[in-house]
């Protein structure tokens, strides 16, 4: 019987296919991530911001560095970078450690339940609007509660005429509006209204204590805000970015009822819960009592730069 004898090539070349078969040997096919990396890659992504940031190598455990401020041809506020580009959860905490590769992505403008830097939250967002025009209303985070929308005083000694309701019928011609984007010149035309009014015998003084309030409010250094309209309160109430009461709570708008034969009536809206947003009109002098006469300020913007 004759023996076979194999080369030193011949055997070289079997374990060349054993190898190409079961990928022993090939580092290039271990899995990526696997722990042995010293660095890491962090994108940003600006969505319209100028001028985009460069991507940063950061060893790993280290943190990356916070870019230096965007501008935004649209004259959107930049409100942080996020790590999804949804803008879930918060914006990215650049005192984090970096252990993965990262892509952040720059959230500018706001959407609804956003607190703005004058400290309200946003409950409107206008589709389609362009700077300078406004796009956002925002509503104060503070409430307060004044019973009478329109109030009588007599000249002679300051005391409350709350008896003769004369100037309560009297109709300002610029504060009819009830569509969304009304509040504000409702808002102006009831402060600027030049009393007192020639309605009473005896010369009276009238103030409108819920315009007022709203006119002079300075919530977050910001002078323009306005008591709403009532589309725009019922927009507020939708929105849902204040908590509904469990009480029935009557709060005020800007608009009065354009109806000759109701013109003492001024909008206002139930936030409790059991009437789900039920909108009525109500006297300027209305009692409330303990469920109603609130009033929450708004104000409408596009960037607060």
């Amino acid at each position: 019987m004759t023996k076979k004898y194999f080369s030193l090539k011949f055997w070289a070349m079997i374990i060349a296919l054993f190898t190409s078969f079961t990928g022993c040997g090939k580092e290039e096919d271990e899995p990526t991530g696997g722990g042995n990396e010293s660095s890491y890659t962090v994108k940003f992504v600006a969505n319209g911001g100028v001028t985009a940031p460069a991507d940063q190598t950061v060893d790993k455990g280290a943190k990356a560095t916070e870019p230096a401020a965007m501008t935004n041809p649209n004259h959107e506020d930049f409100n942080g970078w996020y790590a999804t580009a949804d803008f879930s959860g918060n914006p990215y905490d650049f005192n984090a450690a970096v252990n993965a590769n990262l892509t952040l992505y720059a959230k500018w403008g706001y959407k609804i339940g956003d607190i703005t830097p004058a400290g309200g939250k946003v409950f409107y967002v206008k589709s389609g609007a362009t700077y300078p025009a406004w796009k956002y209303l925002e509503a104060a985070p503070a409430e307060s509660k004044i019973d009478e929308w329109a109030k009588g005083y007599f000249d002679d000694n300051g005391n409350p005429d709350d008896a003769d309701l004369s100037a309560t019928y009297y109709i300002i011609e610029g504060a009819k509006g009830t569509a969304i984007g009304t509040g504000q010149a409702n808002t102006a035309a009831i402060v600027a209204t030049v009393l007192p009014l020639p309605a009473a015998a005896d010369t009276e003084k009238w103030d409108f204590p819920v315009a007022n309030y709203c006119a002079t409010y300075s919530g977050g250094g910001k002078t323009d805000w306005f008591l709403p309209s009532k589309d725009e309160l019922n927009a507020l109430y939708q929105s849902k970015v204040y908590p509904a009461s469990a009480e029935r709570k009557w709060y005020w708008t800007s608009s009065q009822h354009d109806d000759p034969n109701r013109n003492d009536n001024v909008w206002a809206q139930d936030f409790g819960t059991n009437d789900a947003g039920f909108q009525s009109e109500s006297a300027k002098q209305s009692a409330w009592g303990t469920n109603g006469g609130y009033v929450r300020p708004v104000r409408a913007f596009f960037c607060n730069h």
